[in-house]
């Protein structure tokens, strides 16, 4: 009976943890990094060039690329592994398109102002790096190239760290050439934030 209430409290904890931290992580994305025009890495990061270029709802482009990844996550790890990567993703993209049109993708501060780029990188990444954490806390993730990145480091000596940490640098390196180089500048300061 002592094991059932304990098993009850941990799924009760890593439920909450799975609301809450893409809650938190889109409230980075589309309140800080996508007005100041910060890239992060991996699909989210993908999704705010093309919001950028042509418009796009980083939502909306953040669901469409996890799709793919998650496909491969399914004949990696499992269907598990990949409904809950599933779940993870899509309520970070629900999260984000929200926020963003009850905002308009406009965020909290006045971006003309370039300690407020600065303030955004900060806090973007704070709270997308806090969010993605208290995701995983779940057993679950956020989809993009996580997935990409453990699967690499599943059939290699390679971290996960290393790879994900390659894979950001390459879409924030992507931004810098089409966004501009300052912007890339403060994406970088927001990834390690």
């Amino acid at each position: 009976m002592q094991k059932k209430k304990i098993q009850l409290i941990h799924n009760t904890f890593d439920i909450m943890y799975l609301i809450f931290g893409p809650v938190i992580a889109a409230v980075g994305i589309a309140l800080f990094y996508t007005p100041a025009k910060i890239t992060s890495g991996g699909a989210s990061g993908v999704a705010n060039i093309l919001y950028n270029l042509f418009g796009f709802d980083p939502g909306i482009v953040t669901f469409f690329v996890n799709l793919p990844l998650i496909a491969v996550g399914v004949f990696v790890f499992g269907l598990k592994y990949s409904l809950k990567t599933l779940i993870g993703s899509s309520l970070l993209s629900m999260w984000v398109s929200v926020f963003g049109r009850i905002t308009g993708y406009a965020g909290f501060l006045d971006v003309g102002e370039p300690v407020n780029i600065l303030l955004s990188a900060i806090f973007g990444g704070v709270l997308l790096g806090t969010g993605i954490g208290i995701t995983m806390k779940s057993g679950c993730n956020t989809g993009g190239t996580d997935i990409v990145a453990q699967t690499i480091a599943h059939y290699t000596p390679i971290a996960v760290g290393t790879v994900s940490f390659c894979f950001n640098c390459l879409v924030v390196g992507v931004s810098g050439y089409f966004i501009g180089f300052q912007p890339m500048l403060f994406s970088i300061i927001g990834m390690f934030c």
